[in-house]
């Protein structure tokens, strides 16, 4: 036997004496008192083994209930459990710029609401935060308290430090240090700003906590697009905006492409935070893959404690003492246990009633919504109204639009129309975001028709919640139903940001589109100059052989004006070679500068897609960009199919999107056109009979033009025969003169 609380037992032999001491005194003295009023030193008549009996009963008790505080055990139990070590340190900019009111109802605010809802959902992890301005402030250390951290939350104030700027070096060196401190498996920080004006050297920062393994998880806050005023409180407590020293505003703008570079120097993520995309859920998830990470499993072994069995051993003994006496006999020690018993008993009946009671309050059902409001269900369309919150609440906007369109054509009470009205336009306002979320993962896959598809659907629930709340805010409904009135107006207020995320997203996709139909057009307009050149090489291929023919035949026809027809055949193949290395260069600079404009347009299509966060547009633009660097450097070096089959690659990379939308629409075509495509297709028949015809007769005359000689070439050969005719001719005369003259004869 062991036990776990061993000071305890120093407490058994002080407390045996200490008894045994009292119990000597208490005999003296009783003796003295007999003896003062008692003649001849006669005593009660009393039990000494009884008195001795109790004695030892209380002693015992006592003894037990010192072993029972002294936590004895034996025997062990098996224990596994697993412990997250994951720290994240939130480092919160609190600058005069997280003022502006881009993101409602503030980008201090906004970072605020996001980081409550962040340590909710992560209760595994502990968090410490860091405000910083000019200055950097440690506001909290890394705790697992969240009620500390969100006191810590609530108190960050852009007068929090009086030092104006945003150093994010020094902020950055005290999280790291407050990291350090800590020794967990997995430290992250959670950087909250907008990027502006940024001080200190952070590069020198970074390096030391990618050596650290501290990744960074960079929150950008306010609006990338359109620059915000800061507003401040005057001097004469009106609210206006800063101006420099010029009188000029002072503008704030979210630097996207500063945070995103300094996220990626620690291998972290860059999220922009706004009120349709919070990046809550995505934060979470990094949370939590860490932290899965960094888990640990630890075996140990419980001690089986045993002070239960001592524990009532010595509260029976001392129980049993108290209710017996000296001159006691047996049923008063049997009244003794009995009496134990009876007070054990009704301490258990007394906790179970509690937790019988506790049980019965759970089991209650919480009171009716139209009881809450004050209203009797003895109309329907309070029944139908609650029925209809009920489901709603429950998830399931669905069945609860139905009946709160019900409502709207039944004639009820201006509170009942109104809140009705703002129900069902909190639930398409809702269903917008929902489909919002969905097309910026759509986007994000790649698929930017499919994406605009589904912003129509969210511009189209969005305006269905608009003109809910326009009814909600009518002067009748208004005047009744004040409170859902200022609701449904906040409500607006909120949509109207929807709908300007949702404009903003349409117009990125809708470029990034413009600009892959461009890269397409670039792409095939490259591969066409590719063709091109390859058919004029071999056309040029061609006439060199004919060429060669030619130049054989006319050998053997001028054998005797070799030289002469050899220089002017020289001349003439040195001027079609000319001429075809003219053409070839011309070709070969047109197949260039495409293939570099489709170069360009790709590489544009990627640095878009890069800054607006469309990672599978990003890397089929990546591939696209690949094939044609390799494309080009086959063209240099004369390899055309080669180059073909990259130009080839290049085109699919750009065009996989589309593959099963051009599929879909030819068979629309098909379907609702047959006639129409089968006159076509006999009108294309004959359009490529025709086609071709015409490509045989220039091919034909091509052939009989290369056959015939140059009318120059012909002359100048004619004048050289009938020149050498002469010569013969002169040559024959000369020998003549030389013979005998013949006879003449008189016939």
């Amino acid at each position: 036997m062991e036990f776990l609380a061993r000071i305890y037992l120093w407490c058994i032999p002080g407390l045996v004496l200490f008894t045994l001491l009292l119990w000597i005194y208490g005999d003296w003295k009783s003796r003295r008192c007999l003896d003062n009023f008692i003649s001849g030193g006669a005593v009660a008549v009393v039990s000494y083994s009884k008195r001795r009996w109790r004695r030892f009963l209380l002693l015992a008790g006592l003894i037990c209930l010192s072993l029972a505080a002294a936590r004895p055990y034996w025997g062990e139990r098996p224990l596994e459990f697993n412990i997250n070590e994951s720290d994240a340190l939130i480092v919160f900019d609190v600058s005069k710029s997280m003022l502006s009111e881009d993101v409602a109802p503030s980008r201090l605010e906004h970072g605020k609401w996001l980081l409550r809802n962040l340590i909710k959902n992560n209760p595994e992890v502990s968090f410490g935060v860091v405000a910083f301005a000019g200055r950097a402030f440690p506001a909290c250390p890394v705790t697992a308290d969240q009620v500390s951290l969100f006191q810590t939350i609530d108190e960050l104030d852009c007068e929090s430090i009086p030092v104006g700027g945003t150093n994010l070096a020094e902020a950055l060196t005290a999280a790291k240090k407050a990291l350090d401190a800590t020794g967990a498996a997995t430290r992250e920080i959670i950087l909250i700003t907008d990027g502006e004006e940024l001080t200190g050297s952070v590069e020198k920062v970074l390096e030391s906590l990618k050596k650290s393994r501290i990744r960074l998880l960079v929150v950008g806050v306010g609006d990338p697009a359109v620059p915000a005023l800061i507003p401040e409180i005057g001097d004469d407590g009106r609210k206006h905006f800063k101006r420099d020293q010029a009188g000029e505003l002072v503008k704030t703008k979210l630097n996207e492409e500063l945070l995103r570079r300094i996220a990626q120097a620690t291998g972290g993520i860059y999220i922009n935070s706004n009120a349709l995309n919070t990046g809550i859920e995505q934060l979470s998830r990094e949370l939590k893959q860490q932290n899965s990470t960094a888990a640990k499993e630890i075996k140990r072994s419980l001690p089986i404690e045993r002070f239960m069995i001592f524990l009532v051993l010595g509260t029976l003994s001392v129980a049993i003492y108290m209710v017996t006496n000296e001159k006691g006999r047996l049923k008063n020690v049997m009244l003794g246990c009995l009496l134990s018993v009876f007070v054990l008993s009704n301490q258990l009946s007394a906790a179970e009633a509690q937790s019988a009671g506790k049980m019965n309050d759970a089991e209650t059902p919480a009171a009716d919504a139209g009881k809450i409001a004050g209203h009797s269900e003895e109309k329907d369309f309070y029944k139908i109204y609650n029925k209809a919150r009920s489901l709603q609440l429950d998830n399931q906007p669905e069945a609860a639009g139905k009946l709160y369109s019900q409502l709207n054509q039944m004639e009820v009470p201006p509170e009942i129309r109104a809140g009705s009205m703002h129900n069902q336009g909190v639930i398409e306002h809702t269903q917008g975001r929902v489909i919002f979320n969905q097309a910026a993962r759509t986007a994000q896959s790649g698929k930017l028709d499919d994406a605009i598809k589904e912003l129509t659907q969210v511009e189209s629930a969005l305006q269905k919640a608009e003109e809910l709340y326009v009814n909600v805010l009518q002067s009748d409904i208004q005047t009744a139903a004040a409170k859902i009135s200022e609701v449904s107006a906040v409500a607006q207020q909120q949509l109207l940001l929807d709908r300007k995320e949702v404009e903003k997203l349409r117009k990125q996709l809708e470029e990034l589109k413009k600009q892959q139909q461009q890269a397409r057009q670039k792409t095939q307009q490259a591969k066409d100059k590719n063709q091109q050149q390859q058919n004029q090489q071999q056309q040029n291929q061609q006439q060199q052989n004919q060429q060669q023919q030619n130049q054989q035949q006319q050998n053997q026809q001028q054998q005797n004006q070799q030289q002469q027809n050899q220089q002017q055949q020289n001349q003439q193949q040195q001027s079609g070679q000319n001429q075809q290395q003219n053409g070839q260069a011309q070709t070969d600079r047109s197949a260039a500068e495409a293939l570099k404009d489709a170069q360009n347009a790709v590489d544009k299509l990627q640095q878009n897609a890069r800054q607006a966060g469309q990672q599978q547009l990003e890397n089929q633009a990546r591939q696209a960009a690949e094939a044609l660097k390799n494309a080009a450097e086959k063209q240099q070096k004369g390899d055309y199919n080669g180059a073909a089959e990259d130009l080839e690659q290049a085109q699919n990379a750009l065009g996989k999107q589309e593959n099963s939308d051009n599929a879909d629409k030819e068979n629309n075509d098909k379907k609702s056109g047959g006639q129409t495509a089968g006159a076509g297709e006999k009108s294309s028949g004959k359009d490529a009979e025709k086609k071709d015809s015409d490509a045989e007769k220039n091919s034909t005359q091509g052939q009989q033009s290369d056959n015939k000689m140059d009318g120059k070439q012909s002359d100048a050969l004619l004048d050289l025969m009938s020149q050498d005719e002469k010569v013969l001719r002169d040559a024959i005369k000369s020998k003549r003169s030389r013979r005998i003259a013949p006879v003449e004869k008189d016939w």
